[in-house]
């Protein structure tokens, strides 16, 4: 009886400082099975994108020399890689090491979007897209939030539908770059909790959390231990009283 009160003690006093993250961790974990995890991403809202059209000759023939582009950009002489890739429905080129862009047909460099081709291209990789809410401009990658550590300069575009949608495009190429639904942001707010990194939401190797966690095993082996001292003292006084009974017979 020693031994199952003392787990009994025990598991009360770690029940009271881990409790409500044991808590929290398995609604979280149960929230997190329920819906499959390309839902929560919102792959299914996304159009399928269109194809690049062929480089033929004759087109490819009237593109500026890159060596005109070259020259333009003070490279000359340099050793810089270059790739021809369509971008903002348009033949572009692209140098390693510079975020811009150069249209392959004019040479001249291409600029950031504006609002009016942002919204117009997020509306674009949607299935079936809303009305446009908000479109903002990002000049630096946030620390935090649902765009923590993006690419910057971007623009958000937020519809009504489907699912109160936020469309992240790269302000330079006009590629998405991250699409955000309520339910990922109902998903990121329990994931905060599950990891008990509570604003940035990103960090899972932190000390709190491992000691917390470390109590929780402590919590679940005692309440394990004091299950069988409770079960091992009935079956003991089971076998007394039956002793007992065959004695008195």
């Amino acid at each position: 009886m020693a031994v199952s009160r003392s787990l009994r003690v025990w598991h009360r006093r770690l029940a009271l400082v881990v409790g409500l993250q044991l808590f929290a961790w398995t609604v979280s974990g149960f929230l997190f099975t329920w819906r499959p995890i390309e839902e929560v991403h919102g792959d299914h809202w996304l159009a399928e994108p269109p194809a690049a059209p062929a480089l033929t000759a004759e087109f490819a023939a009237g593109l500026v020399p890159l060596a005109r582009i070259t020259a333009a950009r003070g490279a000359v002489g340099t050793a810089v890689g270059a790739q021809l890739a369509w971008y903002r429905d348009r033949w572009t080129w692209r140098f390693d090491g510079d975020p811009g862009l150069y249209d392959a047909a004019t040479g001249a460099p291409l600029g950031e979007m504006d609002e009016d081709e942002a919204r117009t291209r997020a509306a674009a990789f949607l299935r079936a897209p809303g009305e446009v809410t908000a479109a903002s401009f990002l000049a630096e990658s946030p620390g935090r939030g649902e765009f923590r550590g993006g690419v910057a300069p971007a623009w958000r575009v937020d519809f009504d539908a489907p699912d109160a949608v936020h469309v992240y495009v790269d302000a330079r190429t006009g590629a998405l770059l991250k699409l955000r639904t309520a339910v990922w942001r109902r998903f990121d707010f329990f994931w905060g909790f599950h990891i008990m990194d509570w604003n940035g939401r990103e960090d899972f190797h932190h000390l709190l959390l491992r000691v917390v966690a470390a109590l929780g095993v402590l919590s679940a082996t005692t309440g394990v231990g004091l299950t069988v001292a409770i079960y091992a003292a009935r079956w003991r006084k089971k076998r007394k009283s039956a002793a007992a009974s065959d004695g008195s017979r």
